[in-house]
């Protein structure tokens, strides 16, 4: 509906501004439940690798670092 020629009556930005808040309501949080959060720039190089590889760009053996692979998480008992 968001690409509706007219106005539309409901839009991500719509959904995403009424229906999201920041205030907690008692559930857990992802770090309560363990998971360990991690910044978008530390884990693109890693998930955006295989795009590059079949980009136009051709580039030179080496030109690029290969990125580290993220860190694995054990299961905690």
């Amino acid at each position: 509906m968001g690409l509706a020629p007219a106005t539309p009556l409901y839009s991500l930005h719509k959904l995403e501004k009424e229906f999201v808040t920041d205030v907690l309501t008692g559930c857990p949080t992802l770090e309560d439940l363990g998971v360990k959060l991690t910044r978008i720039e530390d884990r693109a190089p890693w998930e955006l690798k295989p795009y590059r590889q079949g980009a136009y760009y051709e580039e030179y053996l080496g030109e690029f670092a290969d990125p580290e692979p993220p860190p694995t998480v054990s299961a905690v008992s």
